[in-house]
């Protein structure tokens, strides 16, 4: 089944620093190749960490959060976006920014540890719905 055509875009990317600074730039580029041209793009580029990056991007978005969001982000980091984009309440779909994954050890390492947190994560997130601990959940909305 085809899905509409997205109304907003938004890429999820943090602030570069020397160690990614190459990579952290090419990557939109090629992630917007695939990105309709119709739609806006809008960046949100203040936050530290993931969590905080989505819901400042809902500030960005405003009423356009209602809409599908395409979240841009590396390839190795799509299933923590796809995973905080749920727990948020985002209309999503991904995109990943670079062409393909480029797999060695390092890559290995880097997915691993995001297979881990994503797991961990939402391990946490069941046992604070569980146990009704509303200051853990409360961090996801």
């Amino acid at each position: 089944m085809a899905r509409p055509p997205a109304a907003q875009h938004a890429a999820a990317r943090r602030r570069p620093d020397r160690r990614t600074q190459r990579s952290r730039t090419r990557a939109p580029r090629s992630g917007r190749a695939r990105l309709s041209d119709d739609a806006p793009l809008r960046l949100e580029q203040d936050s530290r960490d993931t969590l905080q990056n989505l819901r400042n991007a809902r500030i960005v978005l405003g009423d356009g959060m209602r809409s599908r969001v395409t979240l841009l982000s590396s390839r190795y980091h799509l299933a923590r976006c796809a995973w905080f984009a749920r727990h948020l309440g985002y209309d999503w779909e991904l995109c990943a920014a670079e062409p393909r994954l480029e797999l060695g050890p390092r890559m290995l390492l880097r997915l691993a540890g995001e297979a881990a947190y994503v797991c961990m994560s939402d391990i946490g997130a069941r046992w604070a719905k569980l146990t009704g601990n509303r200051r853990m959940l409360s961090r996801l909305t």
